[in-house]
């Protein structure tokens, strides 16, 4: 600040001063120091609390005379090169901002750069921003020193005895606008029976249908064995190009945090070396605030355990639930149990193998009726027969007997999902 703030010419300015703003972009002041966030000598200047940040910044009720300090520093963003002194870049708004800029100008305005020392290095790459970083061995006179050598030398900043800039160059390799799609489970495509209806309805209304409060949204809907994964599974894959963001998948019945902190690293939004809270806050920032995804969370019980991961008001995202009970702010698309025939072709197609007479037919037949029509509960006992090479009227017998030997847990269907399968059938 001293070296900044030196000589007889330097305005300084507080965040909402308008006109000396205008003035210091026109070029009027080559030397100014601009409080953003406020000046301590007046308290009410000050940009600390949550209802002062959204005074200053979009996502709150932004007051107009406010509004030009936030334009003018989108614009310092675009034309100038940054040098962040003494901040690690911890401040998610500030972040906002770099990231929207980079975006809007296709990465051309900078470079930017922030001075830290080697042992926060990470921390910085970690939040994956468009900035170099100039590192220095220790605070004192290294980072002064370097001061003064960046004020001789002027930018774009080249290597000297005095400072280094790091070798990673731009940050680039992790980037929290990466396209993710964590899908965790295969698609079927044209084997999936039945459902063609359900998908163009899922479509139609994330694409058309009612906007609510968090986005275009949709629920597929009904009990165990339906399918609502799997579905949900097609969706993803067969529309992901209509979504440049990329496709954002989240079981509800297990732990998003960490799941989101494995998508992070995953999808390259931060660095693996960065400490999990730094993961956390990216990934929740990235879907929180995106409006070019598609998020799906499965198998949803209670609203409020998806509460904390929802859009925020100026997002507008396509948002997918499966679940068995209808949730407030999400339209339903409700899975019917599956015709006879269809169920019958579904059957035949999972077995690998049609019946060899009249009477191993009426016994695949019978299997269908028995297990209702649920998909899941089908794609299962094909898969058995298959496996064994047992006959159909063979199965049904096992069917009658004992379901827990007929639709054994070695295996498995596509989604994974059959303990909800068992409570359908038990009831």
């Amino acid at each position: 600040m001293e070296w900044a703030s030196s000589g007889p010419d330097c305005r300084s300015i507080v965040n909402h001063q308008a006109y000396e703003l205008n003035e210091v972009l026109r070029g009027q002041h080559k030397r100014a120091v601009w409080h953003l966030h406020g000046d301590v000598n007046d308290a009410k200047t000050i940009v600390l609390t949550s209802s002062s940040y959204n005074r200053l910044y979009p996502g709150g009720e932004q007051e107009t005379q406010w509004k030009a300090a936030l334009e003018v520093f989108r614009s310092i963003i675009a034309r100038k090169s940054l040098v962040f002194i003494g901040y690690g870049l911890g401040d998610i708004q500030i972040i906002e901002q770099l990231l929207d800029i980079a975006k809007l100008f296709d990465g051309v305005p900078g470079p930017h750069y922030v001075l830290a020392t080697e042992e926060v290095k990470w921390k910085v790459i970690a939040k994956g921003l468009p900035v170099e970083v100039v590192w220095f061995k220790e605070k004192g006179e290294p980072l002064l020193e370097l001061l003064r050598a960046m004020e001789l030398i002027g930018s774009p900043f080249t290597s000297s005895a005095t400072f280094t800039l790091d070798s990673t160059g731009p940050v680039a390799d992790f980037n929290p606008q990466n396209p993710a799609f964590n899908v965790r489970f295969r698609p079927k495509g044209n084997q999936v029976k039945g459902r063609d209806d359900q998908l163009e309805a899922v479509r139609q209304q994330l694409t058309q249908g009612r906007r609510t409060a968090i986005g275009q949204t949709a629920a597929f809907h009904g009990v165990g064995g339906l399918g609502k994964t799997q579905l949900a599974v097609e969706y993803a894959y067969k529309f992901r190009d209509e979504y440049p963001g990329g496709v954002v998948w989240l079981e509800a019945d297990s732990d998003i945090d960490a799941q989101l902190i494995e998508l992070a690293v995953k999808s390259r939004w931060v660095s693996p070396q960065s400490e999990h809270k730094d993961k956390l806050e990216i990934a929740l920032r990235r879907i929180r605030s995106s409006s070019d995804i598609l998020l799906v969370f499965d198998n949803v019980e209670e609203r409020a355990e998806i509460e904390p991961y929802l859009p925020e008001t100026n997002a507008d995202p396509h948002i997918l639930l499966t679940s068995r009970d209808n949730h407030a702010g999400f339209t339903t698309v409700d899975l019917d149990l599956l015709t006879n025939e269809v169920a019958f072709e579904l059957l035949i197609q999972e077995a690998n193998r049609t019946p060899e007479n009249e009477s191993e037919e009426d016994a695949a037949r019978k299997i269908v009726e028995a297990l209702g029509g649920l998909p899941l509960a089908i794609e299962l006992a094909g898969a058995f027969i298959d496996e064994y090479g047992i006959s159909w009227s063979g199965y049904l017998n096992l069917l009658n007997q004992d379901l827990s030997q007929a639709l054994p847990t070695g295996i498995s269907s596509f989604t994974h999902h059959e303990a909800g399968l068992f409570r359908t059938l038990q009831v």
